[in-house]
């Protein structure tokens, strides 16, 4: 799916999401793919965090808008 300035992802787009382990929300579709590639990593001693998954309009606007606060 392309999403951009030309492509806009409409605000009813509902993903289908499944939870990591860590709790983190991502597209069913890649959540067993993501599982592999941290147990991979670990394997690897290298320690792979998610620190930004899935989020829905609400939640962005306020990242948004607290950015453009702190800029200003």
């Amino acid at each position: 799916m392309l999403v951009n300035d030309q492509h806009p992802l409409a605000e009813s787009y509902q993903p289908e999401l499944a939870e990591t382990r860590n709790g983190k929300q991502v597209h069913k579709k890649i959540r067993a793919s993501l599982e592999v590639m941290l147990d991979d990593a670990k394997k690897e001693d290298l320690d792979i965090i998610i620190c930004s998954a899935y989020r829905d309009y609400e939640h962005q606007a306020r990242l948004v808008e607290e950015s453009m606060e702190k800029l200003m």
